[in-house]
């Protein structure tokens, strides 16, 4: 189990490093504020293309910074490495974290698999992933299992679906 003192260590290899392509840090017992240390060294990163932080205890400033990594990150000349990121089993990310998460994704040309399976997202944070899938080129797995999720948003996801054929995995399980 990490503390506080080993993930500032993390992230700053993350901050230095050229070389790291994936990073997991699940079931670490990670408390938010080092949930937001770790995201915002993720975007020092140039290298590091999966991130796995499922099973810990983020909160919605965890999602609000990698969201802001990635509409940063979008609007560069070079896309990024970042392909993949696991959140599942945050569920404290929840109904603020969601769409702060899924809006950057409307720009990004990079993530290519999503699992936010059991973070509570609801319908709002289902309509801001929708809206993105609109402009969204890469995202190709989307976990979205054990969430609050009400049929009309999924009705939703589904035309959203309709216009974005990148999509080849898509999970629902026990929403």
């Amino acid at each position: 189990r990490g503390s506080q003192e080993a993930f500032s260590y993390i992230a700053t290899l993350l901050s230095t490093s050229t070389t790291l392509q994936v990073l997991k840090l699940a079931g670490t017992e990670m408390q938010p504020d080092s949930g937001l240390l770790i995201a915002q060294a993720v975007s020092k990163c140039p290298t590091l293309a999966l991130i796995d932080l499922h099973d810990n205890f983020l909160t919605h400033h965890t999602a609000d910074a990698l969201g802001r990594i990635l509409g940063e990150r979008a609007s560069r000349a070079t896309p990024h490495s970042l392909k993949t990121i696991l959140l599942k089993d945050n569920s404290a990310l929840g109904e603020r974290g969601a769409p702060a998460l899924f809006k950057p994704l409307a720009s990004d040309k990079s993530v290519a698999c999503l699992d936010v399976s059991g973070c509570n997202v609801t319908n709002e944070g289902l309509l801001a992933l929708c809206n993105s899938l609109v402009t969204n080129t890469s995202l190709m797995t989307i976990t979205l299992s054990n969430n609050h999720v009400a049929e009309d948003g999924v009705v939703e996801l589904a035309r959203a679906l309709l216009k974005h054929p990148a999509c080849t995995q898509l999970d629902l399980a026990r929403h």
